[in-house]
C-alpha cells in the first residue's frame, strides 16, 4: 500500500533549496503519517497525496515571501508620499483653486490606488496580511490562513491540529506550535474582516 511518505519521497523535487529542505523535514518528521490519514478521512477522494503537497509547498512559497513584499510595497507608498507632498504643501501655500488642489490630490490617489492594485500582496488571500512581524510572524500567520481555508473548502473542517503540525514542518522555531495559535489567527482574522465589511476567501493558485 502506497503510504503518504512515498508520496513525499517520490515527489518530483524542485531546485529549490529551501523546498527541498521543507520536503525533507516533512518526510522525516513523525507525525507526517498521522496528519494524512486525518486529511484523508475528511476530504475522501477529493483531494490526493500530490495536492496536498503541491499547495502547501505553494503555500509556504507565499508566506515565506509575504514579509519582503510587504516591506517594498511600503517603501514604494513611502516614495509616493515623498513626492507628493511638496507639490500638495505648494499649490496650498499658493492659495490655489479647491478644484485644482483636487486635481493634485487625485493624482497622489491615483498612484497610491495604482501600487496597491500592482503589489504582488494582492494575490494573497483576503484577511492573510498583517503588519505586524514579531518573530516572524507574518509569514507563520499567513501559512496558517491560507492552509486552514484550503482544509475549510476540501474537507469541510479548519483541522486546526493538522494545520499546526504542517506549520512546524513549513516554518519551524524552537517551540512547537500549539493548536490554539491556529485557533487564534483564525479567529482574529474573522473579527477583523466583520470589523472591516467581511471576506470572501480566495483559492492559491
Amino acid at each position: 500500500m502506497t503510504t503518504f511518505k512515498l508520496e513525499l519521497k517520490n515527489y518530483k523535487r524542485p531546485r529549490s533549496s529551501a523546498i527541498k529542505a521543507h520536503l525533507q523535514r516533512w518526510l522525516d518528521d513523525d507525525r507526517t503519517e498521522a496528519v494524512w490519514t486525518k486529511v484523508n478521512k475528511a476530504a475522501g477522494e477529493k483531494l490526493t497525496p500530490g495536492e496536498l503537497i503541491q499547495h502547501v509547498i505553494r503555500a509556504r512559497a507565499k508566506a515565506a515571501a509575504l514579509p519582503a513584499q510587504i516591506a517594498y510595497t511600503a517603501l514604494e507608498r513611502d516614495f509616493v508620499k515623498k513626492w507628493h507632498a511638496p507639490q500638495i504643501k505648494q499649490a496650498l501655500a499658493k492659495g490655489k483653486t479647491l478644484s485644482e488642489i483636487a486635481d493634485i490630490l487625485e493624482d497622489a490617489a491615483f498612484e497610491m490606488r495604482l501600487i496597491e492594485k500592482v503589489s504582488l500582496l494582492a494575490t494573497y488571500p483576503a484577511g492573510v496580511i498583517s503588519r505586524k512581524n514579531q518573530d516572524g510572524s507574518q509569514a507563520r500567520r499567513a501559512f496558517s490562513l491560507i492552509m486552514s481555508e484550503f482544509f475549510k473548502q476540501r474537507c469541510d473542517k479548519w483541522m486546526d491540529n493538522e494545520v499546526a503540525v504542517l506549520l512546524d514542518v513549513a516554518l519551524p522555531r524552537k517551540e512547537a506550535t500549539d493548536i490554539q495559535e491556529v485557533r487564534d489567527y483564525r479567529t482574529k482574522r474573522d473579527k477583523d474582516q466583520k470589523t472591516s465589511g467581511g471576506f470572501e476567501p480566495q483559492k492559491l493558485h
